[in-house]
């Protein structure tokens, strides 16, 4: 399973105020509940975002307290568009 996601984060207060995740069976996830953004991410074999690497992931494992998503598992998409758009 693969899941798409991208977290909204507030440098001010230095918190998460907003996850948002859909996978490949449809489902949505859409709230500021860390705990209840993990149950929905348990089990994927692969997460993929925009800039996850560097931004979400980091900002993720800080919230939890330690290492939640193996960057190995990633796909980020910063990275493929330099690919696809060279120019």
């Amino acid at each position: 399973m693969i899941t798409f996601l991208d977290i909204e984060y507030d440098e001010k207060s230095k918190k998460i105020y907003d996850f948002g995740a859909i996978n490949d069976k449809n489902k949505e996830f859409h709230n500021a509940s860390l705990k209840g953004f993990l149950k929905f991410i348990k089990g994927s074999d692969y997460y993929c975002g925009h800039k996850i690497i560097e931004h979400d992931l980091k900002y993720i494992n800080i919230a939890k307290g330690s290492n939640v998503i193996d960057k190995d598992k990633c796909i980020d998409t910063l990275l493929l568009s330099v690919l696809l758009f060279p120019d």
